[in-house]
């Protein structure tokens, strides 16, 4: 389920999911696009670094959900986050690491960044404004890669790294 509240907790109404089949797909992340709306990403069945997926939408905050569309499988699951209503990004990871974009509210997916790191990963996917957004490529201690920051100052459709 999805928890909603409009008065900071007090209050929640619980809206079911539409991934909820046994033993696939199942719900791994959920992204907030203001005002009313909620992008659902569902992970599928796996297989050599991939994985199915599959993205819902909702205008009215989960009552109802809609299916949008399918990111590319390379990855495992992941993590969906929203610049603004309808500009949806994945970070993702298997073998490699991923970010997938959506101009049009998951219907349409292109891959924006590939690192082929042997599945180092994301933290901290998340937008500031809809259009500045960041993430951390790699985990602290992992190997050599202290972690690198990328930025984005377009909601999502090109990435740069940081040097410091």
């Amino acid at each position: 389920s999805v928890l909603v509240t409009g008065d900071g907790g007090l209050a929640i109404t619980r809206h079911p999911l539409p991934c909820t089949a046994s033993p696939f797909p199942v719900p791994a992340s959920v992204a907030v696009q203001a005002p009313h709306g909620l992008a659902l990403l569902c992970a599928g069945q796996g297989y050599t670094g991939h994985t199915d997926k599959t993205v819902y939408v909702s205008g009215d905050l989960g009552a109802t959900w809609k299916l949008a569309g399918h990111p590319a499988s390379a990855g495992d699951d992941g993590v969906i986050a929203a610049s603004a209503p309808g500009h949806l990004t994945i970070a993702t990871t298997s073998a490699a690491s991923w970010l997938y974009y959506s101009a049009d509210n998951g219907k349409t997916w292109r891959t924006k960044v590939t690192y082929p790191d042997g599945g180092q990963g994301w933290n901290d996917l998340g937008f500031t404004t809809s259009d500045d957004g960041l993430v951390i490529h790699g985990h602290p201690y992992y190997g050599d890669m202290l972690g690198q920051l990328l930025l984005t100052g377009n909601g999502g459709r090109t990435w740069h790294a940081v040097r410091f």
